[in-house]
């Protein structure tokens, strides 16, 4: 099994969890139909789950195809795939049910399967 030093693996959850209290803020905000307002914080968090990928497969922790991590992180990206093209049509209650069905559960999920690795 492949793992990274405890100081990454903190930085990396620090910014896990930053990004992650973003997309809550982008939530919520579009809950009170300020969609355009989320645009700019939902650009930073795509670029920092972005910047955790580049990272992962750096470090060799989504190199198995079959593993739990390189799946939830494949997922995820399809949910910012999908919440990115909602934005880009300018579709207001699209963003809204992507976010709350798809993006934060799926990120939930990301997020504690590599809490666990880097743990590990």
């Amino acid at each position: 099994m492949v793992s990274i030093n405890h100081e990454l693996a903190r930085q990396i959850a620090e910014l896990v969890d930053t990004a992650f209290e973003g997309l809550e803020h982008v939530h919520r905000q579009n809950m009170e139909g300020k969609f355009e307002q989320t645009m700019p914080l939902f650009t930073d968090v795509i670029e920092a789950f972005t910047e955790i990928e580049k990272i992962l497969a750096l470090n060799g922790l989504l190199d198995n195809p079959g593993d739990a991590l390189t799946s939830s992180t494949q997922s995820l990206k399809d949910a910012f795939d999908w919440m990115t093209n909602a934005y880009e049509k300018r579709d207001n209650v699209r963003p809204l049910e992507i976010m709350q069905l798809t993006l934060l559960p799926r990120y939930k999920k990301w997020q504690e399967g590599l809490r666990e690795r880097l743990r590990s």
